[in-house]
């Protein structure tokens, strides 16, 4: 579990998704919410999906792409999804 936002990984999402010029270059996506990231998933868009500590303890869902789990604090630093459910993104 991802516990701070200091992680380079959560460095380089926040970077990703603020900067819709390095998305272009990079030729990736984001989704976010449970709906949007399992129609993402049906369509095999998905490279790597984020959730959020809440999300794991209540529900019980696998996924065919890796999965890093960040704590309710860090999620809701990286997320717009009030829900605090998933983002997803692909290429």
């Amino acid at each position: 579990m991802i516990t701070s936002l200091q992680n380079a990984q959560i460095k380089a999402l926040q970077k990703r998704m603020k900067s819709s010029k390095l998305r272009n270059e990079e030729k990736v996506f984001f989704v976010e919410g449970i709906k949007m990231v399992s129609e993402a998933l049906e369509y095999s868009l998905v490279t790597q999906i984020y959730v959020s500590e809440s999300f794991v303890q209540q529900n019980k869902v696998s996924f065919d792409v890796p999965v890093e789990i960040l704590s309710d604090a860090v999620f809701k630093q990286v997320s717009d999804d009030k829900i605090k459910l998933a983002i997803a993104y692909g290429k």
